[in-house]
C-alpha cells in the first residue's frame, strides 16, 4: 500500500452511470459538489455538464446495492468545458445563490442557475489585442462579488453584477520578465484570508497573489528537487489559512505547502537540488497523463484518485514523511 494512505474498502452508496453517447466510452472528466453538499456537477467526455440531486436517505441506507443517480438537468456548451465551479454561498435555502460558472474552449464565461442550467449572464474576456478569448481556470472571490479567471500569463477579474468585459487585468509576467509564466490552469481563493488567491501554471510553478498587488506574487512555490520535479499544476486548494495543496499532471505526487515558509521570489523559493523549505509533504499519487486528476480536502482528510482506478485517502494531520 501507499505510505500514509488509509487501507481498506468502502461501500458505494451513490452511483452515476455512464451517459449514452454516439462515440461510446463517455467517461467522466471530473465532478464537484456544491458547497451545501446537495448538488453534484459532473463533466463527461461528450462536453456535457450534468447536475444531480443528492438523496439524503441513500447516504444512511444499509442497502448493499448503490442507488443510481439520474441528472435532473444538463448543460451543453459550444466546445470542451475547461473548468466550472459553484457560487461560494450556494444553498437551496436561498435559491438566488444556486448558480455556477463554466469556461469553454473558444467561448466566454457563462453564469448559469443550478435549477435548470439556464444561462443567466455572460462574461467576455478580452486579451491584449482586444479579442475575446477563453479562460482555462475559474474561481469566485470569498465575498462572491468577483470572478477570477486564468489565462496565459494573466489573471482577469470580472464583476459578478456587471456582465461583459473584465474590470481588471493582472499581468503576471512579460515574455522576458521574471514573473509567473505559462497558462494558469488552476485558481483558488483563500476563504480564511480574503484577498489571497493561489494560481498554478502549466509551466510548473505555483504563486499566491493579493488582490491589492495585481500580479506581483506574495509567495512563490516550486519543487525542482531531482527525482521529484513537479509537473504542470492542474488543481490548487486551500486546506487552512497557511496550508496549500497542489495537484499536477504527469507527476507522482500531491504536494502540501506551508506558506509561512515561502519566498516571494522565484530564485529564493528553492536552492538548486534541495527540498523546498515551504514543501511540507509529498503524497504519492501517480498521474502519467495530461488529464486533470481532482482531489478534495475536508475535515483533515485528503481524498484523490489515480490513473490505476484507486481512490486514496491521506491524513492531513499526521503527514508521514516520504
Amino acid at each position: 500500500g501507499r505510505d500514509g494512505a488509509a487501507q481498506g474498502s468502502a461501500r458505494c452508496v451513490l452511483e452515476v452511470g455512464e451517459p449514452a453517447c454516439e462515440r461510446g466510452n463517455n467517461f467522466s472528466k471530473g465532478a464537484k459538489w456544491s458547497p451545501d453538499g446537495l448538488t453534484l456537477l459532473a463533466l463527461h467526455d461528450d462536453a456535457m455538464l450534468r447536475l444531480f440531486s443528492t438523496p439524503d436517505a441513500s447516504l444512511q441506507s444499509e442497502e448493499l446495492t448503490p442507488q443510481v443517480m439520474e441528472p435532473y438537468a444538463q448543460v451543453k456548451e459550444g466546445g470542451p468545458i475547461l473548468d466550472f465551479c459553484c457560487f461560494p454561498s450556494f444553498t437551496w435555502a436561498d435559491p438566488g445563490t444556486c448558480c455556477f460558472i463554466t469556461s469553454c474552449q473558444g467561448h466566454p464565461i457563462h453564469l448559469r442557475e443550478a435549477a435548470t442550467g439556464q444561462l443567466c449572464n455572460t462574461y467576455r474576456p478580452y486579451n491584449q489585442v482586444d479579442e475575446v478569448c477563453h479562460a482555462f481556470s475559474l474561481c469566485f472571490s470569498p465575498d462572491c462579488s468577483k470572478i477570477l479567471a486564468g489565462f496565459s500569463q494573466y489573471i482577469r477579474v470580472f464583476d459578478v453584477q456587471r456582465p461583459g468585459r473584465q474590470v481588471e487585468d493582472w499581468l503576471l509576467s512579460t515574455r522576458k520578465g521574471k514573473g509567473q509564466k505559462g497558462i494558469i490552469g488552476a485558481l483558488s481563493a483563500a476563504m480564511e484570508s480574503p484577498g489571497l488567491y493561489a494560481a498554478g501554471s502549466y509551466n510548473r510553478s505555483l504563486c499566491v497573489y493579493h488582490q491589492g498587488n495585481r500580479g506581483k506574487p506574495v509567495a512563490w512555490l516550486a519543487d525542482r528537487e531531482p527525482d521529484y520535479e513537479m509537473g504542470g499544476v492542474t488543481q490548487v486548494e486551500w486546506a487552512s489559512e497557511w496550508l496549500l495543496l497542489s495537484g499536477h499532471r504527469r507527476d507522482n505526487w500531491l504536494r502540501a505547502w506551508d506558506l509561512r515558509m515561502a519566498s516571494s521570489e522565484a530564485g529564493l523559493s528553492q536552492a538548486p537540488g534541495v527540498r523546498p523549505k515551504a514543501l511540507l509533504h509529498r503524497f504519492p499519487r501517480v498521474t502519467r497523463t495530461h488529464q486533470r486528476f481532482m482531489f478534495n480536502a475536508r475535515s483533515g482528510v485528503l481524498t484523490t484518485g489515480d490513473d490505476a482506478g484507486n481512490a486514496v485517502l491521506y491524513s492531513l494531520s499526521t503527514m508521514p514523511e516520504t
